[in-house]
């Protein structure tokens, strides 16, 4: 599966594409990055902004399940900096990549706004959450 957790820009109708590691992404992320472009929660990437435009992408490791009795034994067991975390209850999921965590350094932080992108509150809490753990590889290229 492919997740995007934050995209900082698309395309507008007048800038040309250009996809950096297209020979090394394969057809799968050139089918995500594709989509990605017509994500309307973001403006268009004005011609101005170009030259100024990072291009990085997130390779996921596989899940790993987090087994745990409570919230307090799962807070013990995330890495804060390295783990990314996905978590599911029903039919709701929120992802974040390793990344967040220089946004949210503490697990609980972490942990409750996690929650609140699955459409939950933070303080909720039930038996039936399963929580997995990965790891990134990232690919970035900016053009100076």
């Amino acid at each position: 599966e492919w997740f995007c957790n934050t995209v900082h820009w698309q395309r507008g109708n007048d800038v040309p594409v250009v996809v950096v590691f297209d020979d090394m992404i394969g057809h799968a992320a050139r089918k995500q990055f594709l989509h990605l472009l017509e994500d309307n929660r973001f403006s268009p990437l004005s011609a101005e902004e170009l030259p100024q435009t990072a291009v990085s992408i997130s390779l996921l490791t596989d899940f790993e399940r987090i087994r745990f009795t409570t919230e307090a034994d799962l807070l013990k067991k995330i890495i804060p900096g390295v783990d990314g975390l996905v978590l599911r209850d029903g039919d709701r999921q929120g992802v974040f990549l390793p990344t967040v965590w220089e946004e949210l350094p503490q697990p609980q932080d972490f942990l409750n706004n996690l929650k609140l992108k699955a459409g939950l509150s933070p303080n909720y809490w039930s038996d039936k959450i399963k929580v997995y753990r990965f790891r990134t590889v990232e690919i970035s290229k900016h053009e100076d």
